[in-house]
């Protein structure tokens, strides 16, 4: 059955003293006048039985009843005859002038994002539907609908994925916030009594690297600078890696 059997069609008084107002065409025969249905014309010129108008399903056909002043349909002047009305055309009652106006035809929609039901591989992101809900995992998918998205980018990636010469000092940061942390480690293990041998003694304080060199100061100190090497190599990283995607891309 056609989408629109059933919908509104109306005439919509385009010129005259009731402009705007509209009309309901229900279905059967109604008479159209100055008298009725209320409200729709009002002007003198309009006879009180002007037309008759006929709809079955989405279907409507226009007759003049013999009105003073004429009935026009696209300017062509009706008779005796009945003219059946397409959308957008104009009837004019006697100096009232209304446009018919149907349903749009509904156009087929085409299928978005959000309309999709089951598993969907989306690239290097991973994507579960349920209903109309989307978990999304990944950087490299943007859509509209309502979605909860998990990023699971980690800076650390950098080390595998990344580009130039913030790639290096990320790794040379890296290894050496490890080396600062074992030192670290160590000097705990000598103050905590491991089973380590503690050339010391019992001050942990003045445990040594090499002669001259306390562990505890230098493990810490390589720690903070590696993990600030680690950090400035992975912004430069990713900067050098997202210019080379966007240069790729264009």
């Amino acid at each position: 059955m056609d989408p629109r059997w059933g919908a509104p069609h109306r005439l919509v008084v385009i010129d005259g003293p009731t402009t705007h107002a509209a009309w309901d065409i229900p279905f059967g025969d109604t008479t159209v006048g100055r008298d009725s249905p209320a409200g729709l014309v009002t002007d003198g010129s309009v006879s009180r039985r002007h037309i008759l108008v006929t709809r079955h399903g989405d279907r409507v056909v226009l007759r003049d009843l013999g009105s003073t002043n004429g009935t026009w349909v696209n300017d062509d002047r009706l008779r005796d005859q009945a003219r059946p009305l397409f959308p957008g055309d104009t009837v004019q009652l006697g100096h009232v002038r209304l446009r018919y106006d149907t349903p749009a035809p509904q156009q087929p929609q085409p299928t978005r994002f959000g309309d999709v039901h089951g598993p969907v591989n989306t690239g290097s992101g991973n994507q579960y539907v349920a209903g109309r809900d989307q978990h999304v995992a990944g950087r490299d998918l943007h859509i509209g609908d309502r979605i909860t998205h998990t990023n699971d980018y980690d800076a650390s990636d950098e080390m595998f994925q990344g580009k130039g010469f913030g790639r290096f000092l990320m790794i040379v940061g890296m290894l050496l916030a490890l080396g600062g942390f074992a030192l670290v480690g160590y000097f705990f293990m000598i103050a905590f009594g491991s089973s380590i041998d503690d050339p010391v003694g019992q001050n942990p304080m003045a445990a040594e690297l090499v002669p001259g060199v306390p562990i505890l100061p230098v493990g810490a100190g390589a720690f903070l600078l590696g993990g600030i090497l680690a950090g400035i190599g992975s912004g430069m990283s990713k900067a050098a890696r997202k210019r080379e995607e966007r240069r790729g891309g264009a």
